[in-house]
């Protein structure tokens, strides 16, 4: 699954799905960071739970829970250990 898929509106509803996905952070903004993988999809990942968020440029894997927050598709990791620095 690229990370398109894992925050899609359109097809298969991943919220509530544990999954994994991969890229550059492109964004990094109030606890939130963007991840994008160059397939022109992106992922907004809620880091208000971790410590030690990935800064931005940095390449990262995140494993988290597919969540709805204000009606926008947010990826949520439990903790330190879900996020993984390349």
């Amino acid at each position: 699954m690229n990370n398109h898929a894992a925050v899609a509106t359109v097809g298969r509803d991943t919220t509530g799905l544990f999954v994994r996905v991969w890229g550059r952070v492109s964004q990094s903004i109030n606890g939130y960071i963007t991840l994008t993988d160059g397939s022109g999809g992106t992922c907004i990942v809620d880091c208000t739970r971790v410590t030690n968020p990935p800064a931005l440029g940095s390449y990262c894997s995140v494993t988290a829970v597919a969540s709805l927050v204000s009606g926008s598709r947010v990826l949520l990791p439990r903790s330190n250990a879900d996020i993984t620095l390349y």
